[in-house]
């Protein structure tokens, strides 16, 4: 071909080909995304829809989505949205504690959400720590600092849920030793059900559940003696005043007395003091 011969024109025919190519590449890579990602992301946020707007039950949900460890898979990538994408990250975590101890892939991303801006996220997140219990220890860091937060649903259901976790670590029971005085008579109320729930392994927390027999809410009294009756014999300084407590005004307050000196001291506790229990 010497200089002077035209070019040959483009092979627009094998360019058309390769567009072609690629154009099918993108269509089938996206559709797979959306099969792969959108879709099941979809399906999570309609079920949590339906879940909020009472359509649905907890346990609903969970088939919904595939059952307990496909859902706990889905729900955790769906509580890594960013809010501006409309994800409800609240009932995302509420629905991981209906799935339990086999949630517990999900404790990290939970005790993220701890810290999120939004309060109801934040006790979303602490109570579903408590339902997936034990298997949750690695929350107990951030479930003791919850504890000073200034919502006080999210004090609550962090006192159960350390309760709920138990003594895994050193921190749990001064953590609820400390909420037993907080100024909400109901948290105190949780930390000593959540005491009780430790059981013995809360024998540390026995002088200052005494204390609590005192408190000015008959709730906080009936539960902490409960909880002293759950630790049991190690608790045996407490007898003295819990059979004061068999004279409390609330009956729900006697027959925790009653069933604590039971427990504490074995079989032999006084009929006089079931008696009292009953009036």
């Amino acid at each position: 071909m010497t200089a002077r011969d035209p070019k040959p024109p483009p092979d627009r025919s094998r360019r058309a080909v390769i567009l072609a190519t690629v154009g099918i590449v993108v269509i089938v890579a996206l559709a797979v995304f959306i099969v792969a990602v959108v879709g099941p992301l979809w399906r999570v946020h309609t079920t949590l829809d339906d879940w909020e707007e009472n359509r649905i039950h907890g346990e609903e949900v969970i088939k919904r989505l595939g059952g307990p460890e496909r859902a706990a898979r889905r729900l955790v990538t769906y509580l890594r949205l960013p809010r501006w994408m409309g994800a409800n990250h609240f009932r995302a975590a509420v629905a991981l504690g209906e799935i339990g101890p086999e949630a517990k892939a999900a404790v990290l991303d939970l005790v993220k959400a701890l810290g999120d801006s939004d309060a109801e996220v934040r006790w979303g997140a602490a109570e579903a720590l408590g339902k997936i219990g034990p298997e949750a220890k690695e929350a107990v860091p951030a479930l003791v600092k919850a504890l000073g937060d200034t919502n006080n649903s999210l004090r609550c259901y962090a006192t159960l849920a350390l309760g709920a976790i138990g003594p895994v670590t050193e921190e749990v029971v001064p953590a609820l030793v400390k909420a037993l005085s907080d100024t909400d008579a109901l948290i105190g109320c949780y930390a000593a059900q959540a005491l009780g729930e430790i059981g013995p392994e809360a024998k540390a927390a026995v002088l200052d559940l005494v204390k609590a027999l005192g408190d000015s809410a008959f709730y906080v009294r009936r539960d902490a003696a409960q909880a002293l009756g759950s630790i049991g014999p190690e608790a045996n300084v407490a007898i003295p005043a819990l059979v004061k407590l068999l004279e409390d005004a609330h009956p729900s307050v006697r027959h925790a007395a009653a069933a604590a000196l039971k427990k504490i001291r074995g079989a032999d506790a006084d009929a006089k003091e079931e008696e009292h229990a009953g009036e």
